[in-house]
């Protein structure tokens, strides 16, 4: 998702992309204060700084740069069902189920192969100890074509789980 995000916002932020890529975090944050100062785009700043708070498992602090920009003021960096993921994820991390569900079922209403908010989804599910729609969820991605050989192991293992909570 960065090489996408970052080709497309250009050679101005080449010394970003290559903290991110580094794992420089901090310098990037100052880095994008600095270009905030200067009067860059707020929006893709914004969004920036919420990606490096959630790098760091900060999602309080990623929530409040979401809040400051709306999915149309990003929409040349991301896809709307990304949007929705990244926002369902957060809730998830953050054990707040219900609300993780709503966007990562408004990822899923735009692109019903998004096989990350799927699998959240699934996730989520087995947090309500709604079972059988976890389940339902996880025999869907089964039959994808997923290469991530960890997910696939996932998948697996909780079709498993499930099979003996529900028999």
């Amino acid at each position: 998702m960065y090489q996408k995000i970052f080709n497309t916002l250009g050679k101005e932020y080449l010394e970003i992309k290559n903290l991110f890529l580094n794992k420089e975090l901090i310098l990037a944050y100052e880095k994008l204060t600095e270009y905030e100062n200067q009067g860059e785009n707020k929006n893709y700043i914004y969004f920036l700084k919420a990606l490096i708070w959630i790098i760091q498992k900060k999602n309080q602090k990623a929530l409040e740069f979401f809040k400051k920009f709306t999915y149309e003021d990003i929409s040349l960096l991301i896809s709307k069902d990304e949007y929705f993921e990244i926002l369902g994820t957060i809730y998830l991390e953050e054990k707040k189920y219900l609300e993780a569900a709503k966007y990562l079922q408004e990822a899923l209403n735009i692109n019903k192969t998004n096989i990350n908010a799927k699998f959240n989804l699934g996730i989520i599910y087995i947090h309500l100890k709604d079972y059988k729609n976890a389940y339902k969820i996880f025999s869907e991605l089964k039959e994808y074509n997923i290469k991530n050989e960890n997910l696939k192991d996932s998948i697996e293992k909780n079709i498993i789980a499930l099979e003996k909570v529900m028999n």
